[in-house]
């Protein structure tokens, strides 16, 4: 049986870098542009986030929230984050909409497979540009 072909614009979402729309989920064409940005950057990390990323971390939202204010990029270093507190993972997601929504592209560079395991589970590859840690 022969599909009629999706109309343009369904089941997309505006994530991607230069302005053209991907499909959902964050496929292999959004984790392309996002190995070339961070080539592009390589002595840009971004803001370093570091240790736990939990209900504890207020500071360092504080000072990630005063550094992404007059930018239209963030970017941000995960490779020194340990873990990201599973309770803290709802939050997490609603700072990274925050920027997105306010026409910020939203990067998180440097991350670990459980990490970036644990963000794409809960859908934060919809709203930024996931990068991996490169493997030694």
């Amino acid at each position: 049986m022969h599909r009629p072909p999706r109309p343009p614009g369904r089941n997309m979402t505006p994530a991607q870098p230069d302005g053209r729309h991907g499909e959902s989920g964050g496929g292999r064409r959004g984790r392309g542009m996002a190995r070339a940005v961070a080539a592009a950057n390589p002595s840009e990390n971004g803001f370093p986030l570091k240790g736990v990323i939990s209900v504890a971390s207020a500071n360092q939202v504080a000072e990630l929230n005063a550094h992404a204010a007059s930018r239209s990029e963030v970017t941000l270093d995960m490779g020194k984050v340990s873990r990201i507190d599973f309770h803290y993972t709802g939050h997490f997601l609603d700072l990274v909409k925050t920027f997105q929504l306010a026409n910020k592209r939203v990067i998180l560079a440097n991350l670990s497979e459980i990490n970036a395991a644990l963000l794409e589970a809960i859908g934060v590859n919809r709203y930024a540009i996931l990068v991996r840690r490169r493997s030694s």
